[in-house]
């Protein structure tokens, strides 16, 4: 990590500068700064420019600690090591993220942070549902893994009942047929909801 420190500037009336002085070296920046201003400015130039402020912005929401995914830090966690770097990983499952449809994002983003699809948590990994831990990762990669879902809605279009790990039996759909209810494929392949026909599962 390069060397970094924090300066206030003096400007006059035209914007022109006056007067600049460091206030801040290195280690004090690490030791407190960090808690201040958005940590992603703690890295260097070409670290920053992998992501735009706006992916930015996403990662951060997304992760609870983004500190830590980001950078290195000593054992007591007061400050910053010098060559604190990017954690490769984490990094190349963003960037392959932000080349996915935005439908993709958007419905990742959606499982993961509002919590609308409960079906995943805490599923035993006998279900075949990857991220009982419910992480963004495990979320990703589960939407990757599979075509798409089906669920039953009411007329009204209120979605009742998920089956996550397979296509339901003829039993169950036409169970669920004869609840007044519709059995809908949502693709992950086109983003689109179809009304499936009872004939459709024997």
């Amino acid at each position: 990590m390069n060397n970094k420190k924090v300066f206030i500037i003096e400007y006059d009336d035209n914007n022109n500068e006056i007067d600049r002085n460091c206030i801040a070296d290195e280690k004090w920046l690490f030791k407190n700064y960090y808690q201040f201003v958005n940590r992603r400015y703690l890295l260097d130039k070409k670290d920053r420019e992998i992501f735009n402020d706006k992916q930015w912005e996403a990662m951060e929401y997304f992760e609870d600690e983004p500190i830590r995914l980001y950078t290195s830090m000593d054992s007591d966690y007061s400050y910053l090591i010098s060559n604190a770097k990017l954690n490769v990983d984490k990094i190349e499952v963003w960037k392959r993220f932000f080349n996915e449809p935005i439908e993709l994002q958007q419905f990742v983003k959606k499982i993961y942070k509002q919590h609308l699809w409960q079906w995943h948590i805490n599923r035993p990994i006998k279900d075949g549902i990857p991220f009982d831990d419910y992480s963004f990762q495990g979320c990703y990669n589960w939407v990757k893994s599979i075509s798409g879902i089906y669920y039953s809605v009411y007329n009204d279009g209120t979605r009742c009942w998920d089956f996550v790990d397979n296509k339901p039996t003829y039993k169950q759909a036409k169970y669920q047929n004869n609840k007044g209810r519709r059995i809908i494929f949502f693709s992950f392949k086109d983003w689109k909801e179809y009304i499936m026909n009872l004939n459709e599962f024997k």
